[in-house]
């Protein structure tokens, strides 16, 4: 087996534990950062030499936004991490870093155009954010908000600062399995967890990658005179 077989067999452990045992507050506290680290090694594991750097450079970038979050509030409201998610700099758990490269690569695969990834990266939030900040204790709204305890200005903000790092990623046509692992791991805890609407939504985006990538190789609608 090669050594990212070896990566994904753990992965898939772990995906199965989190699902069983429904929430951190029933997990080994090195759990979540260790599933998330591992999410985010396959995806640079599969990704090419040109597209490693910038999502790194994304992921630096995200976490950069985390950290002027915690501390002032903006752009995505007053909140505070736990120590669920382990190690932390300046209150931000390292953790973070490895969610920013999955759900980037997960939203570039999907959207294949900056905006419409940016706009996936928001509908993502919509569906970890209740989770992460609930039944998860990722973190904590100072100032909750009327989507299950998530501000509105979260959405807001989130959606600012991936535009801003997803309109000088590079686009792929590649399958992001393990981004869309994640989406159906968390669609299936707010299952458990009986968070409808996060739910369904999830599995709205854990099928957009499918449905882009068949547009790609099967085109349902053509202009007349074009080739096929």
């Amino acid at each position: 087996m090669t050594f990212r077989g070896v990566l994904w067999a753990v992965y898939a452990v772990f995906w199965a534990g989190g699902v069983i045992a429904g929430g951190a507050a029933r997990q080994a506290a090195w759990a979540p950062p260790a599933f998330l680290g591992i999410a985010a090694t396959i995806v640079l594991l599969e990704r090419s030499t040109r597209e490693r750097p910038s999502l790194v450079a994304a992921a630096l970038i995200g976490f950069a936004s985390e950290l002027i979050g915690v501390h002032s509030g903006v752009p995505f409201g007053t909140y505070r991490y736990t120590t669920v998610l382990g190690p932390a700099v300046a209150g931000v758990p390292l953790a973070i870093a490895f969610a920013w490269v999955v759900l980037i690569d997960f939203a570039l695969a999907a959207g294949r155009q900056w905006w419409r990834a940016a706009l996936l990266m928001t509908a993502a939030d919509l569906v970890i954010d209740p989770l992460a900040s609930g039944p998860l204790h990722y973190w904590q709204w100072l100032q909750p908000g009327s989507y299950y305890g998530v501000p509105m200005v979260n959405f807001a903000g989130w959606l600012i600062v991936c535009a801003i790092i997803l309109v000088f990623q590079p686009a792929t046509r590649r399958f992001s399995a393990a981004g869309c692992s994640v989406l159906v791991f968390f669609s299936v805890l707010a299952f458990e967890n009986r968070l409808w609407v996060p739910a369904g939504i999830g599995c709205v985006l854990a099928a957009a990658p499918g449905l882009s990538t068949a547009r790609v190789k099967f085109p349902l609608v053509r202009r007349p005179g074009t080739a096929p």
